[in-house]
């Protein structure tokens, strides 16, 4: 098991997208995106400017799922 942890600079609900039942990380984070694998944990920490969130944990989760890009897109679960 290994955690990522990033700083979540903004948060428009998009990326990650922490929306119906599931926590995703779409389009950021390319990085772990590529190396993150089912059983790893991902925090997103909170940002010292304009928040001033800095040392807060806005969120965490554990992977159990990878897929590609194009399989995200195309998989109803994740229709808006």
């Amino acid at each position: 098991m290994k955690l990522y942890s990033y700083i979540v600079a903004r948060d428009f609900g998009f990326a990650p997208n922490p929306f119906y039942g599931c926590c995703t990380l779409a389009t950021c984070k390319p990085r772990i995106r590529k190396s993150a694998s089912i059983g790893d944990w991902v925090v997103g920490t909170g940002a010292k400017t304009k928040y001033n969130l800095a040392e807060h944990i806005i969120y965490a989760m554990k992977v159990d799922e990878v897929m590609d890009f194009d399989s995200y897109w195309k998989d109803p679960r994740f229709f808006a």
